[in-house]
């Protein structure tokens, strides 16, 4: 999975993004993707398929807009 995060520029001095924070939202909401873990407590992404992530993020540059870049890949069993 890769996540390349767009973030606003900072209002006050000291603001900032965290940039684990911003992916562990992300992965949360992904559950259409990922599907729903099978298990008996209450309803949570799959988010233990994920196997291998790639995460950035950088300041908005000139007009951009705000927001991310996802892509998600599938490994198929016995693939190496």
């Amino acid at each position: 999975m890769r996540l390349d995060f767009r973030t606003a520029r900072p209002q006050r001095r000291g603001e900032s993004w965290d940039l684990d924070n911003l992916a562990k939202c992300t992965i949360d909401a992904l559950e259409g993707a990922l599907g729903a873990r099978t298990w008996k407590g209450p309803r949570q992404v799959a988010d233990h398929l994920v196997v291998h992530l790639q995460a950035t993020k950088r300041e908005v540059v000139g007009d951009e807009s705000t927001g991310a870049t996802i892509e998600v890949w599938s490994r198929e069993s016995g693939d190496s």
